[in-house]
């Protein structure tokens, strides 16, 4: 966006209700400007962006702006007077999030950095938000906090964005991952785990390419004793081009069942969402074994 070289191009994906997305990526690559567009702060120089309806999102920025610095805790926390929460409910949730005892009478500006993030997590929850939106949220947690986190975006049943640098963290909790790396950006169909597993195959084949083509040419000498150990093929014999092939057709039809599950209209037909909802799984797990039986051709061709 902006006069500027474009931070990114070509990312296209869709996110289900109730799924959880990762952006992975060194400083200043634009996860942050993503995260922008994604929530209609910034316009993209090209493309759109497509909400589904009723979507409501709660955005935790990393300096962590939803929380007034000049009140308590508990009040910051529920700005406004409900007479269905009584004070034992509000430090019952404050305190599932690692927050009890004085501190919530504390004001915000007087907390420590992962106090502060805790109670901020905890007012997006007070909120009813359904798109939890967190930018950075691990720079100020301890071991503790990133845990409680992990488990509370695990258990959370709305739809979570999460911009972050913590691998394992990301490993942890996303279904799905955008990933800036070395110049570009990548969509993958998993945890990082799975994009792990993608590069390492990739680069093995970029590797065996170029050692074939700096040999000498003519057949190698017959070994003379038994061949050494190798790995045994889980998958049938498929040309590399064929799986890539099948690969993109496969990850289409994942970003079209994504876009069925985004309509409000399926989820007045409770029989065509869960059909819609197995073939997204199915789809999905199909997509995993594609992407390994890619990595097995990479490696054995």
């Amino acid at each position: 966006y902006g006069d500027g070289p474009a931070l990114f191009s070509g990312v296209n994906f869709s996110l289900p209700r109730g799924k959880r997305l990762g952006i992975l990526g060194p400083n200043g690559c634009g996860k942050t400007t993503l995260l922008k567009i994604l929530l209609g702060e910034i316009q993209p120089t090209s493309g759109e962006v497509r909400r589904g309806q009723l979507v409501d999102p709660g955005y935790l920025d990393q300096q962590l702006t939803v929380l007034p610095d000049d009140k308590p805790v508990i009040r910051a926390v529920w700005p406004q007077p409900d007479p269905s929460i009584d004070e034992k409910k509000m430090r019952d949730l404050l305190g599932r999030f690692g927050l009890s005892g004085d501190i919530v009478f504390q004001n915000v500006g007087e907390l420590s950095g992962g106090e502060r993030s805790r109670a901020a997590l905890a007012r997006l929850v007070v909120a009813g938000v359904n798109v939890l939106v967190l930018d950075e949220p691990t720079n100020h947690l301890d071991l503790w906090a990133c845990e409680a986190l992990e488990d509370a975006i695990r258990e959370y049943e709305g739809t979570v964005i999460v911009v972050s640098h913590d691998r394992y963290f990301l490993n942890r909790i996303a279904d799905l991952l955008i990933v800036f790396a070395d110049g570009k950006t990548q969509v993958i169909y998993g945890n990082y785990d799975t994009y792990e597993m993608m590069r390492s195959a990739s680069a093995s084949g970029a590797k065996e390419v170029t050692q074939r083509s700096t040999s000498n040419p003519g057949p190698p000498p017959r070994p003379v004793s038994a061949k050494p150990a190798r790995r045994k093929r889980v998958y049938p014999y498929r040309k590399v081009e064929e799986l890539e092939a099948d690969i993109a057709q496969t990850e289409a039809q994942l970003r079209d069942l994504e876009s069925a599950l985004a309509s409000p209209d399926l989820y007045r037909d409770a029989n065509r969402l869960k059909e819609t909802m197995k073939a997204f799984e199915e789809t999905k797990a199909a997509l995993q074994r594609l992407y390994e039986h890619w990595e097995e051709a990479v490696e054995l061709n």
